[in-house]
């Protein structure tokens, strides 16, 4: 384990809210896949 410093603290919250931002992204994606999908059909 890492010492906790606050830039240590600051990264891994950075990359956190990457994650969950990544995560958001592909969920629009596939709900906005899924609605034109059902348009088509």
């Amino acid at each position: 384990m890492l010492n906790s410093t606050p830039l240590n603290d600051y990264i891994e919250e950075c990359s956190d809210n990457f994650i969950w931002a990544f995560l958001m992204l592909e969920l629009l994606n596939v709900i906005k896949n899924g609605k034109e999908e059902k348009i088509l059909l």
